[in-house]
């Protein structure tokens, strides 16, 4: 989920780059105007300028040969006149003047222009002074000398001169039309397509910038009202944990046998800037008496219940279970006649268990393990509804004292019998029973890696060597590994040296 300031940040690079994109489409047509057309004139004019010295020291040597004296400069003999608009013609020039030293014209092929002065400042600023130059004119411009053309042409102005000597000046005319209209031709079609692929560009910025602001404005509405679900389920979840957890107690008092439970459920939340967890596991300790009026004996009654579902789901299952066993056991405890054996008494828990979730119609399961432990003689009664099996240490050797599960989860409407065990635990003997979640773990291997427990003796192997109270095993267990799943341990040991 994106949050708002990566929103903001997506939106203002779609800005900026709608901002390049402006001004490339600015910038490129001006690069073309005032950088590359500038640039090509100047091409022009110097290309024109060489190939006008070339053809100006051709000329000048034919009217040498045809007889022109340079010491007579005004006298232009009539072959030398032939001569040159012979040269004309072949190098295909628009129009060529010769000026004599003092700026007289004795040829042009523009026969009225002959014994007119070229006064200009350029003719004896730069051309006395052996500097050759040329000048691109547009159509209808006006050229150097104020004269405007039909047509685009070059007009380019060389000196004939030795290193003491300046014997006067070409003007030579090209007309450069065919290629100045297809250079412009070109910037035209080109601008054309940049402007074109500019403001396609731009417009298709423009629509991914209201598109992407629309988007993620959606995208921000959808987060803040996933955020409004998200704490409302979170205080759904810490109104249910506040009828649940009271649910889940340990009130025994025996100095016999000692019991405690701890739970991890993988659920968790934060609400009021505080972190809770809910779940589908549960436990419940406590001591009860059962027996004649007269021959009451002591039973530390314990319970795990695993309630079938994530979440809500199995958190109401364990709500439903607590609610039902602290009502079992506030209605024994207000019980005048205790006249009942600890089977009976199991046997009751289980049938009032089952007629609750069976209302249910198999929508709600609980697998469970019900304990009841004679205070004095260390009998151990209980029944296994579809739960992990009990494993004890006795001697620093873990074993299971039960083979395989006989019994099927509470909730499943069917016939079967209730199988109500019984097991002598000695002195010393430690008592383990728990949630799935402890044969549902990721452990790190010798490679670093995580996997699945395969081993079926993980879990006595563990409390074989650790032999501790409930909270140390589970956190034992954790190191090195994941919890997939809700997981509660209920430890009780039998201790007669205790009370003695």
């Amino acid at each position: 989920m994106l949050k708002f300031r990566e929103k903001i940040q997506s939106i203002t690079y779609i800005r900026y780059l709608l901002i390049i994109t402006t001004l490339i489409s600015f910038i490129l047509p001006a690069f073309i105007l005032f950088y590359l057309q500038p640039k090509f004139k100047e091409s022009v004019e110097k290309r024109i300028t060489i190939d006008a010295e070339r053809v100006s020291s051709y000329l000048f040597l034919e009217m040498i040969k045809e007889g022109y004296n340079p010491s007579f400069p005004k006298l232009i003999p009539t072959n030398v006149s032939e001569k040159l608009n012979e040269a004309i013609k072949t190098f295909k020039l628009l129009e060529v003047k010769f000026y004599t030293p003092d700026g007289l014209i004795v040829y042009c092929n523009e026969e009225d222009e002959i014994g007119k002065y070229n006064k200009e400042s350029y003719f004896y600023d730069k051309l006395a002074k052996g500097e050759n130059f040329a000048e691109l004119v547009k159509k209808d411009e006006l050229s150097l000398e104020g004269k405007s053309f039909q047509t685009n042409l070059v007009e380019a102005y060389t000196s004939i001169m030795n290193e003491k000597s300046f014997y006067g000046a070409f003007e030579i005319y090209y007309n450069v039309s065919e290629e100045i209209n297809e250079l412009e031709s070109l910037f035209l079609s080109t601008s054309i397509l940049i402007t074109l692929v500019t403001i396609i560009f731009l417009g298709f910025i423009i629509y991914l910038y209201f598109k992407s602001k629309k988007y993620y404005e959606s995208r921000e509405r959808a987060s803040i009202e996933i955020r409004r679900l998200k704490e409302q389920q979170d205080a759904d979840y810490y109104l249910t944990s506040i009828l649940t957890n009271p649910l889940s107690f340990n009130r025994n008092d025996s100095l016999t046998i000692k019991a405690d439970y701890h739970m991890k459920q993988k659920k968790n939340f934060s609400f009021m800037d505080k972190t809770y967890d809910i779940g589908g596991d549960y436990c419940a300790i406590d001591k009860i008496q059962l027996g004649e009026a007269d021959q009451l004996k002591n039973y530390i009654f314990a319970i795990n219940a695993d309630a079938m579902g994530k979440s809500l789901q199995g958190t109401s299952g364990v709500l439903v279970m607590g609610v039902l066993i602290e009502s079992l056991l506030a209605r024994e405890k207000r019980r005048k006649s205790k006249n009942i054996t600890p089977k009976e008494w199991l046997s009751q828990l289980h049938k009032d268990a089952s007629d609750l979730f069976d209302s249910f119609n198999n929508a709600m399961l609980i697998s469970c393990i019900a304990a009841l432990i004679e205070e004095d003689t260390g009998k151990f009664f209980w029944f296994n509804a579809e739960h992990p099996l009990i494993a004890v240490v006795r001697n620093g050797k873990a074993f299971y004292i039960e083979k395989e599960c006989l019994m099927s989860k509470i909730g499943l409407t069917m016939d079967e019998d209730l199988v109500i065990q019984e097991f002598d635990l000695q002195v010393g003997d430690k008592v383990y029973f728990g949630s799935d979640g402890r044969d549902d773990l990721i452990i790190l291997n010798e490679q670093g890696k995580f996997e699945p427990i395969l081993e079926k003796n993980t879990f006595l192997n563990l409390i074989e060597n650790i032999q501790s109270d409930s909270k140390k095993t589970l956190n034992q267990l954790s190191n090195n590994s994941v919890f997939r799943d809700d997981i509660s341990l209920i430890h009780i040991e039998y201790d007669t040296f205790s009370k003695r």
